[in-house]
C-alpha cells in the first residue's frame, strides 16, 4: 500500500498546479476534488448520500456547501485499492 503521505502530497500538488483553491487545513470543494478525481459532481454526492466516497465537511469553502480534506481523501483512496 502507498503510504496515505505521498497521496496527499500528490493530491495537493495536482490541486494547486489546477489552480485551485486549497484551505490552510488541505481542504478543497467538492466540484474539485471531483475534478481530481475525474469523478463528476453528482457521483460523488451520490456516494455521499449512500454513505460510501471520502468522508467530508458540511463547511463550504468558496461559496460551496460541501468540502473535502486531502488527507482524508488520500486515506480513502489508499483503503479502497484492489
Amino acid at each position: 500500500m502507498t503510504d496515505p503521505t505521498d497521496t496527499t502530497r500528490t493530491l495537493e500538488a495536482a490541486a494547486r498546479a489546477a489552480g485551485m483553491f486549497v484551505t490552510g487545513d488541505g481542504r478543497v470543494s467538492e466540484s474539485d476534488l471531483a475534478a481530481l478525481l475525474g469523478y463528476s459532481v453528482s457521483r460523488l454526492k451520490q456516494m455521499r448520500s449512500e454513505g460510501g466516497g471520502p468522508p467530508c465537511f458540511r463547511i463550504g469553502i468558496n461559496g460551496c456547501r460541501v468540502s473535502y480534506r486531502l488527507a482524508e481523501v488520500a486515506q480513502w483512496i489508499e483503503r479502497n485499492r484492489q
